[in-house]
């Protein structure tokens, strides 16, 4: 779909160099990971443009890319400008919701590549740049929180409604140990 012919491929725990180097070597960088001041991000697709700038794709498999997950989207161009990459151009490319196949799957028809987010009614709305441009926060702040949340010893685990309501949390074990051995009538 997007005639990616020299991509460098990044893979699960790739250390942020591996990435950064690729930049110099290949003109399309798949699923790379960089990170900046703490904050790993996975790139799905980025190309370098002749003027040494970047355009960025997102990839959404829904048909209808919203607004709704901006702090994704305005997180990975943080990480990514602050390695030094500087991204002029952004997409989102997304399930095609009018394709139906008849017989070879055709991937130019399955994908729509989009500059803009949809609103409610699937329609067109705000472009892309623009909507991650005005989301883009400096993340310093926060996530120094996390590490010092981090160095904090947790806190003791208390029982509330959420815990064992419908479905049992998949964590109720590990919180609450001491039950362990009491039969689930008790």
């Amino acid at each position: 779909k997007l005639g990616i012919r020299d991509a460098f491929t990044g893979s699960v725990g790739d250390p942020k160099e591996k990435a950064l180097s690729a930049l110099a070597d290949y003109e399309w960088l798949i699923k790379a990971r960089f990170e900046y001041d703490g904050l790993r991000v996975k790139v799905p697709f980025l190309h370098r443009l002749p003027d040494g700038s970047y355009e960025l794709y997102f990839l959404m498999l829904g048909l209808f890319p919203m607004d709704n997950d901006m702090l994704f989207y305005s997180s990975m161009v943080w990480a990514l400008e602050g390695n030094g990459v500087r991204i002029s151009k952004m997409h989102i490319m997304h399930l095609n919701a009018s394709y139906v196949r008849n017989g070879e799957l055709d991937v130019d028809q399955l994908f729509v590549v989009s500059d803009y987010f949809y609103n409610g009614r699937h329609h067109p709305s705000k472009p892309v740049e623009e909507a991650v441009r005005e989301s883009i926060r400096d993340l310093h702040g926060p996530l120094r929180m996390m590490d010092a949340a981090l160095l904090k010893e947790a806190p003791a685990p208390v029982h509330t409604g959420r815990c064992t309501g419908r479905i049992v949390c998949p964590y109720y074990g590990s919180c609450f140990v001491s039950e362990a051995g009491m039969p689930f009538n008790s």
